[in-house]
């Protein structure tokens, strides 16, 4: 699923901007996919390692029991110095999908 435009921030796992229902799509599914017919979103996290290669998670649905972030949880968005509207706990981008040495 790497190959669809998504948002991403460096060493942050951010909500990637993109809603996705699994069940009409073709290819193997992610981790967390049992087959039901729902939307979910991606969260995504880029890192750089120290010989210079990028490596993304990428992580369909918040994990279980832990609810959607609203814009105040993420931190407000446009007003502060840093831009953090998108980023969403850590331990979301923690899943099976990586992708690494890209």
């Amino acid at each position: 699923w790497p190959w669809r435009c998504r948002r991403l921030q460096l060493n942050r796992c951010v909500d990637t901007g993109l809603q996705e229902n699994l069940a009409t799509d073709l290819g193997a599914p992610p981790q967390g996919y049992n087959g039901a017919v729902e939307t979910k979103t991606w969260y995504g996290r880029l890192q750089l390692s120290l010989d210079g290669l990028y490596s993304l998670s990428l992580c369909w649905g918040a994990p279980e029991g832990s609810g959607s972030p609203d814009a105040a949880a993420r931190g407000g968005g446009r007003n502060t110095s840093e831009d953090t509207r998108w980023q969403v706990p850590d331990h979301w981008c923690d899943c099976e999908n990586k992708y690494l040495d890209i």
